[in-house]
């Protein structure tokens, strides 16, 4: 999910794949596709090394044109997205890593608004404190309820804005 706002601004198609492998329908879609440059969003643990080598062969790219980007967990996959695609100049979207239901709702709004979709856990990661604290943006909006996004977090990140 914290890929889908630079998928939709820059209208890249998101396609799933197993860990290990892709799955025929996909490689089609692939294929027809064509693209000039993929991007794998997860290290290997997440999306194998034999996955990648498939989707190098339907492609044909170069091994330079395919982009993988990943942290050592989901939260750290987010902040990784929105540095290589330089998101959350002014707003900043928090969303629960645990599920995906609030992220997915609230992609549309942070595309329309080029903003990264940050994930967290029921504590705020030191990394993405670091984050916050670096970009300082104008705006942080949640998505989900206290339950998902507790309170703490909003405190945690109001003191990181000085807000």
């Amino acid at each position: 999910m914290a890929v889908s706002s630079a998928a939709a601004q820059n209208q890249f198609p998101i396609l799933l794949v197993q860990k290990d492998g892709i799955a025929e329908a996909v490689c089609q879609e692939i294929a027809a596709i064509r693209p000039s440059k993929l991007y794998i969003i997860g290290l290997e643990g997440a999306i194998s090394q034999a996955a990648e080598s498939q989707a190098a062969e339907i492609t044909g790219l170069a091994a330079e044109n395919i982009v993988r980007i990943g942290g050592a967990d989901s939260f750290a996959t987010s902040l990784a997205i929105a540095k290589y695609f330089n998101l959350g100049s002014q707003t900043m979207c928090l969303a629960t890593g645990n599920n995906f239901q609030d992220a997915l709702a609230g992609s549309v709004y942070a595309a329309k608004y080029k903003a990264p979709i940050i994930l967290t856990d029921s504590n705020l990661p030191a990394q993405t404190a670091d984050f916050v604290e670096s970009r300082k943006p104008a705006e942080t909006i949640i998505f989900g309820g206290e339950a998902v996004v507790g309170k703490d977090i909003e405190q945690q990140i109001k003191q990181l804005l000085k807000q």
